[in-house]
């Protein structure tokens, strides 16, 4: 089973899919703009709106709640402590009004962290295994890896625009055969 953090990365790489999807056709269909580059713009253009909305869609879609440290006293220290021991900033600490037992982290940098917990997982855990839970969440904004995933997530949009770009519109025009060849090899190639 694929973790909450896995899911809501692939979710959003999805929805941001389908967006880039829709303004690509609209380039092409209403626009007739051709050409790679306007598509790899467009890729990175999207990237970077993911990047900035995309903790916002965390929180509305996880319906996330950030606490104060008077709510929940011991998750917030467990917290704190393990962000002093990872020494990075403290990250905002929400609760998930979701039974499914599971924690996240997202953010965009390690001053945006958050870490999120289910009120199912605080039901089934105990404090040791909540705070194994944590830490490792804690090593997921520690290492960046939302940071990572969001990045990684242009490498196909880029690959989808060479595919199309190459077996579709780069070998038009051309009037030899070997450089249709190449450019529709090139095209497969971007798509595996």
């Amino acid at each position: 089973m694929l973790s909450l953090n896995l899911r809501l990365s692939i979710l959003l790489i999805i929805f941001f899919g389908i967006l880039y999807l829709i303004a690509s056709l609209l380039m092409f269909y209403g626009f007739n703009v051709t050409g790679i580059l306007p598509h790899l713009i467009l890729a990175f253009v999207m990237i970077f709106i993911q990047y900035l909305i995309g903790p916002q869609l965390v929180q509305m879609l996880m319906r996330v709640k950030y606490i104060r440290k008077e709510e929940y006293p011991q998750l917030y220290e467990m917290i704190e402590d393990l962000a002093r021991k990872a020494n990075i900033p403290t990250p905002k600490v929400g609760i998930s009004y979701i039974n499914v037992p599971n924690a996240f982290a997202f953010g965009r940098n390690l001053r945006d962290g958050r870490i999120c917990v289910t009120k199912g997982i605080l039901e089934l855990l105990n404090q040791e295994e909540l705070k194994a839970v944590l830490g490792h969440e804690m090593a997921h904004l520690k290492n960046r890896d939302v940071l990572f995933i969001t990045l990684l997530s242009v490498i196909p949009l880029v690959m989808y625009n060479l595919y199309r770009y190459f077996l579709f519109f780069g070998y038009y025009g051309n009037r030899r055969r070997q450089n249709a060849n190449y450019g529709v090899i090139i095209g497969l190639l971007a798509l595996i």
